[in-house]
């Protein structure tokens, strides 16, 4: 039949078939105890807080905060405003090819700064693009050129804003009305 084996001085009646797998007491909490190891070092790094991530203060720039209350001031109820939007959030990619595939993957590493949405729909209306210093360099103006070529296919309209301290609301409402209207 089988036969027992002691672990810890308590007697086991362990079949013969498992003597092969348990060789003794010893063998099992040295392997049960390789095994915590190992899962304790794969997840120490997780549990660690502030080791890897930190938590934003806020989702938008300065500079895009303040862009944002006189965009509300504008748009009021007429639209929703929605900020740090991915492109894929808003334009999909036609065909199954290889290039479509890579060019969904390019608009995937990109957002904007503002979308307006219909308010009963949320079907996107016009982006907002706020342009602070950064957009001077030729590399920025190039990645602006590809937003706003994909936008321009797609037919959603792109209003750019030059970064200031103020903003005239009413010029603000006509430019963003004119755009929308135009689609």
């Amino acid at each position: 039949m089988g036969q027992s084996i002691a672990l810890a001085a308590v007697p086991i009646h362990v079949p013969w078939q498992f003597n092969l797998i348990i060789y003794g007491g010893s063998a099992i909490i040295a392997i049960a105890a390789i095994i915590a190891a190992f899962a304790r070092a794969l997840t120490s790094d997780r549990h660690e807080r502030g080791k890897f991530f930190v938590k934003r203060t806020g989702l938008l720039t300065a500079a895009e905060l303040n862009f944002l209350k006189y965009l509300e001031r504008t748009v009021s109820s007429r639209w929703q405003i929605a900020y740090k939007v991915n492109m894929r959030d808003l334009i999909d990619i036609r065909g199954n090819d290889s290039k479509s595939f890579g060019m969904g993957n390019k608009i995937n590493q990109k957002h904007v700064d503002f979308v307006l949405c219909s308010i009963s729909t949320t079907e996107p209306l016009l982006v907002i693009e706020l342009d602070d210093r950064s957009h001077n360099t030729l590399q920025r103006q190039e990645k602006d050129r590809f937003k706003d070529s994909c936008f321009q296919d797609a037919g959603l309209p792109v209003m750019r804003v030059t970064c200031r301290a103020s903003y005239d609301v009413r010029r603000l409402s006509e430019e963003i009305e004119r755009l929308i209207e135009e689609c």
